[in-house]
């Protein structure tokens, strides 16, 4: 399965509520990120090589994690789960 990886700064945004509206707060993180490409039943194996990378970097997992989901099933149609790609990221101290 093809991975790929990448290491860099991200933001996070919150939804903060404000007075007759939303506003958005953006918290500052830095995280490993991998590009799972594949079903989401192979996924298990791209956290795992991310994790040991990370914990291999010396560097300390924070939680939670998170996934971004750049191709999937449409709406209507499945789609080929070997064309999904997912960016994983996980938030590191």
């Amino acid at each position: 399965m093809p991975w790929n990886a990448t290491r860099g700064t991200r933001a996070q945004t919150a939804r903060i509520p404000h007075p007759g509206r939303w506003q958005r707060c953006v918290f500052p993180m830095v995280a490993y990120c991998l590009i799972h490409e594949g079903g989401y039943d192979t996924i298990g194996v791209t956290y795992q090589k991310a994790t040991d990378a990370v914990v291999g970097a010396g560097k300390i997992l924070q939680v939670p994690s998170r996934e971004v989901y750049l191709k999937g099933p449409g709406m209507i149609f499945r789609g080929n789960p070997a064309s999904y790609r997912t960016e994983v990221q996980l938030v590191v101290e």
